[in-house]
Parts: C-alpha cells; structure tokens; sequence
C-alpha cells in the first residue's frame, strides 16, 4: 500500500506543527526492503501479523520511520535531514501520521484505547448491512495446511524438475495430438453428457480440479518458503469456490518466485488436462475414459475461461500484476483513469498520481476503462442471475442492491468528489469541455435518429410446391433431383398402386359383362324389363371407373409450377412403397421469393406498409437485397416463418416446443411482416412474347437472390423516427410490464 494518504485525517493543527508529538509504532510489525515496482523508485514492506497484512511504504516514508524515535515531527524532519539531506515538509510526517493510524499500525498509549474502540464500534456493521454487502462475496477459513504441505513437499517436488516437466510437457502435446485426431469422436462425448447426468459429474469433477488447483499454488508457496495460513472457500453470488492463501508471498522479491505461485493453480490444470487427454485417446469405452473426458474440459475451460481474465482478482490479475512489476495493480490504473478523464472532460491540468513510462502510463489507463466495462456487464449480468434466481420481490430487491453499489455508486462517488473540486475546475480548468460532451450525449440520447428497424427474418419462396403421395402406393421411377429445373406439367415421379390396379380391372370387367348383357337384351324381347337395372348399373360402373382412373391419374405426380428441385427424397429405388407422409420431392420458384419476418411489439408501432428495406442474409458471402414491406399481420405465436426462426432450430426467436403435441410455438407473440424484394412484377396478363421476357427476367432475377432456397438473416426496415432514450424507455416499460406480475 502506498504511504500518499491525501484524504487522511490530520492531527488537530497547533501553533507549531514542528512541536506534535509522534505515537509510537507496534512493536511486533516487521519491515523488508520491497520488491522492485515499475513507478517506485524503492521502498519497504511492513507486515502486520496479527492481520498478515502487508502495507508499502515509499523511500521517504522508510527514512522518516527510521528517524521516528525523535519523538516530533520536527525531529523527525531534523534527523532526515541530517541523515540523508532529504528537505521534508510537516505535512508530509503528518501525512504519514495519519496513515499509521487510519492503518492501525500505531500503539495506543493512555487511553487511547477508547478512540480505538470507538472507532472499531463506528466500523462495525449491523448483521442486515453486512448480509447485504457480503452476499455476492465472502470467505470461509477451512483448513490450516501448512503441517500437510511441509509433510507432502518431498514426495511432489520432482514434478517441478526439468524432468518432471518435460515428461508432463510430453503427455499433453501426446494428449493434444491423439484428441485431434479423434476430434469429432470428442465433440459427439461432449453432447451425450448434456443433461442431468452430465452436470452432476461436472460438479463432482471442479471439486477435484479445484482442489488440486488450489494445492498447486501451495505447494508452489511452500517451495519458495512461503507460508500458507489457510485455506477455504469463497462464496461469489452464493457459489462455492476454493481459495487459498498466499498474501505472505508479497515478502518475495524474486518476480519469478511470485510470477509461479500465481500460476501454480493453472499449471496443475494443464498438466491435469494433458494427462487427462492422453487417458481418453488411448482408454477404451468406459468409466476411466469418461472420468478422463471430464477432467480435461473441465481443467481446459476453468483455466481459458476464468482464471486467466485480467479483471478479476483471479490468477490471471496477479500473474499480470507482477508481469509489470505493479503491486495493486487496480486501484493504480483506476487512480490514473480518473486523472485523464479529469483532464480530457474537465481540462484540469494536474500532475497524474504517478509517472510511468509513456508506453506503461497509456496500457494502464487502456486496462483501467477495459475493466470497468468488463465489470459493467459482469455486474449487470449478476443483477439478472439474483433477479431471476431467488423469488421475485427478494431478487429485484438484491439486483437493485448490486446495480447501486457496483454499478452506480462507483460513478456518483467520482461525481461527487468532482462537485467538491468545482472551484479549482471552474478557475483552472475547462468545464465547457464537459458541457459540450454532455450536450452530444444528450444529442445521442434524444435526438430522433434512429429512423430504421432491425428484425429477425427468413427468405422463402413465395411459390412453392412439395410433392407427397396422394396414397401408399409403390414407386415405379423418381424422375425429380435436387437442382433440376422442372417445367410446369412435367412429369416428376410415377408410382403404381396393385390395389388400385387390381380393382380398375376388375371394375372395367364388369363394366364390359354389363355391356355385353345390354346387347343381348336388345335382341331379346323377354329381357327387356332387366334393361332399367343394368343400365343404371353401367353408370356406377363407368362413374367408378372414371374415379379410378383418376387416381392412377394423380399417382403420375407432376410440377404444378416452373422451378428448381430444391429437395429430393433420396435412397429410394424402384418397388419401393412410399406412405403419404414422405415428401419426394420441394419444387420451389426462384424468380418468385418473399421475406418473412418476425417484428415484437415494441418496433410495430414504427413500421408502416410500403417501407423500404434491406434483407441481410446470415451467409456473409451471399449478396443483400432491397425489399419492401407488403403486409403488417396480427400477432400470433405459431406458423411456418416461426419454424424456420425459432430457437429450437437454431434461429434467434425464442421459442419452445408443446412436450404434448410437439408443435412450436414462441413465448410471446410476434408479428409477421412480409416483405417482397422491389423488382418483383405482378401483372395479370401478358401476350406471348411479353411473358416469355418476364420468364428470362425472372430467370435472371432468381439467380441473383441471396439463397435458392429458405435462407435466415435479419432484415433492415424504414421505419418512424426514434431516439435512444425512447427506444430504452419503451424496452424498459417493456420489460417492467412482463415482470411486474407477482
């Protein structure tokens, strides 16, 4: 910790600083020369035991401790300069004073140990308060392992020689190679372990990851003599996860020393995972090579995921901290974000709290507003796990908490601390700076500029035609192919009915004996009475047999349309039966396509039929297209777009399928828009020679359309003007209308 206290509370001011009496330091804090730091020039340690604190003091602060037996500031300053020539003011030994204190480093004399106590209670919180702010993150001592890692040491330290990891290195590149080469066998492993079965022995597997990652900081830590006063587990928004800790390892000056602890955790994840890799490439089917599955994605994706983020006091935050040579990494960026954005809002010309390199000085401030815009959504998305994870009235409550106290309070803090400042911006400074970005923003927020719609959308053919069996019949040829262009008429399949076969012979015997009968009635008078009976029969016989024939009629299955075959049953072969549930075969009509898309309640209000357009497809290799809106429908939560849309295939509509009737259906309801590209023509009627150029135009215009067939992306549409803050405010009454029922 740095000894520049700006904001402490000094000594109450005297006629003579020089006089005040200095308190006397803690006999049982210890100092060490400090490890080197990229904007210290040197400096000490002091560790507090009693708290296995560790608190860093700059150059001057170290000489003026060394000089604090004389007992006042002005001896102090005497013997500093005397000792080392350094000129320092009072306020600085003040400064420093009130560091010791605030810091509880200082040892009450007298009665001193009622303001201590005083202060303690002033500190203390209620058991509400400290729930409220401890219940996203606490800690929990478990287990004191310095006796087992002193004992287990010998037995592990071979894995950190040259051999050791040599022969790990070998494993995991051994590992690596054999997955590669079984890679979709191990993706197909990953999705059968999607389900309950799965989670539970992932949870079971990041128990045993995290313990062994958590003893490879230790054993780390004990190698380079370093104490481990406990372990345990920290709870962040009420999940469990192991810590261990190494504070004692800011007594190291040795950066690699400091650079391994840090990474110890991460090196047993790794070396876990290529182990774990080299059992599954070489295991067989069965519990070894599951329970091996298991620990190499877990160990891979806790280590790529988590720990190594540079934004969180995760491994990957300390390990970047001594990188760069920066104890508190964080609040030093953060200080020197805050003065650059000072001096750019505000034009307030002051010196930055430190000087670094110019190199150094801008990565800090760049890795400053990276975390506050990773903790922005990181904190926002916790907001939303509390909210919909406890019972209603509790979680908005607890996502309010969060949002105020990690969210907004930080900002109104910087605000606030401004606002005390004014004068010396308003004399000094140039506040029309701020002014002016306040009024572009308020121009982004309110101005109308937004005058376009973006909306989930799939391009189909407006004319279409699926070729099914009109009965179960047996296949005699399919003539149709995927990528066939077929004319209206021609002929796509044949198949062949015995049954129906069977009885149109029949009937057509029949209908020839009735015949023959007729005939001979007429030469015969007798029989004349029968003629009635037998002609009313040969028309039953003849309408029967008129419907026959057109079954075997509908059973020569042809185009309806002119297109393209866009799909074709496959694997059948002559004799083949097919049911009427198989389709043979999509003829689909390029020239003619529409855009279906899917439009929520809250852009509806905006969009007006005959807006133009732009169809993006999702294949970024496939061209836009200009389209016009044709028709705004009523909402509804099921159709064929909706398909084509829906999550459940993949699409970006949310939706979910009836586990009863198997129908898919959107959680809320949607409008449809249909949108027709703007170079279709429609005209009733045409001569010869005007059709057959519409058929080439129409031709041509089918070959430039994004897709052949049904082809998602998102469709871009005029629409009224609207502001930012209005689209923000119509969303959030949005949201608050869904939510606010009970």
């Amino acid at each position: 910790m740095q000894s520049a206290c700006r904001n402490c509370a000094k000594p109450g001011a005297e006629a003579d600083p020089d006089e005040l009496p200095l308190p006397d330091l803690r006999t049982e804090l210890r100092m060490q020369e400090a490890a080197e730091d990229a904007g210290w020039s040197g400096g000490h340690l002091v560790h507090d035991p009693v708290r296995n604190s560790f608190y860093r003091l700059s150059l001057l602060a170290v000489r003026a401790l060394s000089c604090w037996k004389a007992g006042t500031v002005g001896g102090v300053r005497a013997c500093l300069q005397q000792r080392y020539g350094i000129s320092a003011t009072p306020e600085d030994i003040l400064e420093l004073v009130g560091f010791l204190e605030n810091n509880g480093l200082t040892q009450p004399a007298g009665g001193d140990w009622r303001k201590l106590f005083e202060r303690w209670k002033q500190g203390r919180q209620s058991a509400f308060k400290w729930l409220l702010h401890h219940y996203l993150f606490f800690r929990v001592p478990l287990v004191r392992p310095q006796r087992f890692l002193d004992a287990a040491f010998p037995y592990v330290r071979w894995l950190g020689s040259r051999v050791g990891i040599g022969l790990l290195l070998v494993v995991f590149l051994l590992g690596m190679w054999l997955t590669l080469k079984q890679w979709e066998e191990f993706k197909a492993t990953f999705m059968s372990f999607v389900n309950l079965e799965g989670l539970l022995l992932f949870g079971l597997t990041i128990i045993i990851v995290k313990v062994a990652h958590e003893l490879g900081h230790a054993f780390i830590a004990t190698r380079y003599g370093v104490k481990v006063p406990h372990m345990g587990v920290a709870f962040m928004v009420m999940v469990p996860m192991f810590y261990t800790d190494v504070t004692d390892a800011w007594r190291l000056k040795n950066r690699r020393a400091r650079l391994l602890i840090g990474m110890g955790g991460m090196l047993v994840e790794l070396a876990l995972a290529g182990i774990a890799l080299f059992v599954w490439g070489v295991s067989p089917e069965g519990p070894v090579r599951t329970a091996a599955f298991f620990v190499a994605t877990t160990s891979l994706a806790t280590t790529l995921l988590v720990n190594l983020s540079p934004f969180m006091r995760f491994d990957g935050y300390h390990i970047l901290a001594d990188l760069l040579r920066m104890h508190n990494l964080q609040p030093r960026a953060f200080a020197l974000a805050l003065w650059w954005l000072k001096r750019v809002l505000l034009g307030v010309d002051q010196p930055p709290p430190e000087d670094f390199p110019r190199r150094l000085h801008r990565g800090l401030i760049l890795y400053a507003i990276a975390t506050w815009i990773y903790r922005f959504f990181l904190f926002a998305g916790i907001a939303l796990l509390v909210y919909y994870a406890l019972p209603k009235v509790l979680g908005i409550f607890l996502a309010a908490v969060e949002i105020w106290w990690f969210i907004l309070r930080p900002v109104a803090n910087v605000l606030k601390n401004w606002w005390k400042e004014r004068e010396e911006i308003m004399t000094d400074g140039q506040p029309r700076r701020l002014l002016v970005a306040l009024a572009a923003l308020l121009v982004v927020l309110f101005a109308p500029i937004w005058r376009s719609v973006g909306v989930p959308a799939v391009m189909l053919a407006e004319q279409e035609q699926e070729v099914f069996a009109p009965e179960p019949a047996r296949l005699v040829k399919l003539h149709a192919r995927p990528g066939m262009q077929v004319k209206k008429g021609q002929l796509l399949a044949r198949l062949v009915s015995d049954e129906l076969e069977h009885e149109w012979r029949t009937t057509q015997e029949r209908l020839r004996l009735v015949e023959r009968k007729l005939a001979r009635m007429v030469a015969n008078r007798a029989d004349l009475h029968h003629v009635d009976v037998l002609r009313r029969e040969r028309q039953q016989l003849q309408a029967k047999l008129r419907g026959l024939e057109k079954r075997r009629q509908r059973l020569e299955l042809r185009a309806q349309i002119s297109g393209v075959v866009g799909q074709a049953a496959t694997g059948l072969r002559a004799g083949v039966w097919v049911s009427p549930e198989l389709m043979l075969a999509r003829i689909i009509a390029p020239q003619a396509r529409k855009v279906a898309a899917l439009a929520p309640e809250t852009v509806i209000g905006r969009l007006e039929e005959g807006a133009e357009g732009t169809f993006v497809p999702d294949n970024p290799a496939a061209p836009s297209l200009k389209v016009r809106l044709v028709e705004i429908g009523a909402a509804r939560q099921q159709g064929r777009d909706i398909l084509y849309l829906s999550s459940v295939h993949g699409g970006p509509v949310e939706a979910e399928r009836d586990p009863e009737q198997g129908e898919i259906h959107t959680r809320i309801g949607m409008f449809p828009l249909k949108l027709l590209p703007e170079e279709v023509q429609r005209e009733e009627s045409r001569d010869d020679h005007e059709e057959q150029v519409g058929r080439r135009a129409n031709e041509e215009r089918g070959a430039n359309m994004p897709c052949q067939q049904a082809c998602r992306g998102y469709v871009v549409v005029r629409a009224a003007p609207e502001s930012l803050a209005g689209r923000f405010a119509r969303r959030l009454v949005s949201i608050f209308l869904r939510e606010s029922g009970f």
